[in-house]
């Protein structure tokens, strides 16, 4: 089980998140109160080399619709580790991008698990939650059954598997017994408003998601 902290924008939160336990980094270059500049998580990065926190935590671009170009031109500024798409990027998209990825599928009902392209060259998919004009970070939460229905999708098709989508210390600990995600990913219910995360909700977080494995 991995936990991705997502939506970071400064060097005090990223290494609160990376002392705390979480093995995800996410960072956000689409239009959100959570973007940050390339510049900016260049030198978040380097502050967690500088304190060897950098090793064994994988660093996360989170995109939405962006151009090739400029997702490698980040990948050159900041050496991020994998992009996270997470806007309506087709098949055809990916096939020419020239850094690691994973797909990010937002639903709200089986159908749309049922509906979804699975034909996807990664290994890992990242389902979040389908809400109208907006690509995540909304803080609402996916049905159990719509997860499950997409866990199974995603395990056939051999995907490592990641639930996101209005989690929180108040209810991680019972999403990862019904539903046993490979990976969970955390971003407005850490916080204390958008942009600046909570110290004590990411030890909560992360200490219910350890009872949750026992």
């Amino acid at each position: 089980m991995r936990v991705k902290i997502c939506g970071l924008t400064n060097t005090a939160d990223a290494l609160y998140a990376a002392e705390a336990g979480a093995d995800i980094l996410g960072f956000v270059f689409a239009e959100s109160p959570r973007k940050v500049s390339p510049e900016n998580v260049y030198g978040i990065l380097n502050e967690l080399e500088r304190r060897g926190l950098r090793k064994g935590i994988e660093c996360v671009g989170v995109f939405v619709n962006a151009a090739n170009n400029f997702i490698e031109d980040i990948f050159r500024i900041t050496a991020l580790d994998t992009a996270q798409l997470h806007g309506d990027e087709s098949v055809q998209f990916t096939q020419r991008l020239k850094v690691p990825w994973y797909k990010a599928l937002r639903f709200k009902t089986i159908n749309d698990v049922n509906r979804a392209n699975w034909d996807w060259n990664s290994t890992r998919i990242l389902i979040d939650a389908r809400v109208d004009n907006a690509y995540g970070g909304t803080g609402i939460r996916i049905p159990t059954e719509t997860l499950l229905a997409a866990k199974d999708r995603a395990q056939q098709a051999g995907f490592e598997f990641f639930a996101a989508g209005g989690l929180h210390p108040g209810n991680i600990a019972e999403m990862i017994r019904q539903v046993k995600p490979d990976g969970v990913d955390i971003s407005s219910g850490v916080e204390e408003r958008p942009g600046k995360k909570s110290p004590q909700k990411i030890d909560q977080l992360i200490k219910e998601v350890k009872q949750a494995l026992c």
